[in-house]
């Protein structure tokens, strides 16, 4: 009997969860023209950005500046290789996205993904590195008097 009720519970688990991927695939944001980075307030659609489901928005290059901190060092170093990769093919590349030979994706968006996979898999405010921080000052003791003579 237990175990039935296991495997009915386990059903309906993944029932949901299916239905909750199916939502998560038809949901939409919009982007206003007004809409500003989380991190730098300037206009999101001055440059490339990420949106992310909890409504912050960032511009990659300010999601990748507020990300690197709290990457361990072989990581940071890959997230500096991948931007330079990207930044790099970008000018030598022309617009299209797909190789013409072979039909595949283009090294730069293949190398675009793998950047968006270390640096946008979760949001920087709202995501597991928040939690990890939770005991973390956001203002170190020793930055604490230079930052109140800003802000007086």
């Amino acid at each position: 009997q237990h175990l039935k009720e296991d495997m009915a519970e386990a059903s309906r688990s993944a029932g949901v969860i299916r239905d909750e991927i199916v939502q998560a695939k038809a949901d939409h944001q919009h982007v206003r023209a007004t809409d500003r980075c989380s991190t730098c307030c300037d206009l999101l659609i001055s440059r490339p950005f990420y949106l992310f489901s909890c409504s912050h928005k960032f511009h990659t290059d300010c999601l990748a500046e507020a990300i690197l901190p709290h990457l361990a060092a072989p990581r940071q170093r890959k997230l500096l290789e991948l931007q330079s990769q990207v930044e790099t093919l970008a000018r030598e590349t022309d617009n299209s996205s797909l190789d013409s030979r072979t039909a595949m994706p283009s090294r730069l968006d293949q190398t675009q993904a793998e950047l968006d996979d270390l640096i946008a898999s979760e949001c920087v405010f709202c995501g597991d590195i928040m939690v990890k921080n939770i005991d973390r000052p956001f203002i170190e003791d020793q930055e604490f008097d230079r930052v109140m003579a800003e802000w007086l």
